[in-house]
């Protein structure tokens, strides 16, 4: 195994290759399940077997995620490039049944301006807290998306402005 030092000086033993490559896989199985159980469900209406792996998934995910942080730092997950960083987002977004994992990753990764705020919402809302940022939503019974509840939402663009994050259309209809 190759010893390399992160930019921060911090030993990281596993290769950021390796690092970068098991990411890349976490997310491919992550993507592939939700989109598969997505169609199953839109075919059958119920939920189906994909639907119980995604947790199954999510499990193994997380595991290895802790496992990557014990073994290396967050100093080594600052180091991946922005795309995998990104996809390293995504995972830690969808561990809902471990908020302590989605806030420290929050504290010590430097996800991008609207991952930062879609995790720091996914977390609030997994607090039983309104969100800060307007990335969340909820479903009804009958499939309808709607806007979680939101702290003051006036000054929304502000807090957006204030972490480096430009407005999209996407997430301000409310």
């Amino acid at each position: 195994m190759e010893i390399i030092f992160s930019h921060c000086g911090r030993i990281i033993i596993e290769p950021m290759q390796n690092i970068t490559t098991l990411i890349q896989t976490m997310y491919e199985v992550d993507q592939g399940a939700r989109l598969k159980a997505a169609a199953e469900q839109s075919q059958s209406g119920e939920i189906g077997v994909y639907h119980y792996l995604i947790y199954l998934i999510d499990f193994t995910h997380r595991q290895r995620i802790r496992e990557l942080i014990e073994g290396n730092g967050y100093e080594a997950l600052n180091c991946l490039d922005d795309e995998t960083r990104k996809k390293l987002w995504l995972l830690v977004q969808h561990q809902d049944l471990d908020v302590d994992l989605q806030k420290k990753c929050l504290e010590y990764v430097h996800f991008a301006p609207e991952d930062f705020a879609h995790l720091t919402d996914r977390v609030l809302i997994n607090e039983g807290k309104p969100q800060r940022y307007g990335t969340q939503y909820t479903v009804d019974e009958k499939g309808n998306e709607t806007l979680a509840e939101m702290e003051d939402p006036d000054k929304l663009g502000k807090r957006r402005a204030e972490i480096g994050w430009v407005d999209s259309e996407k997430d301000t209809d409310f």
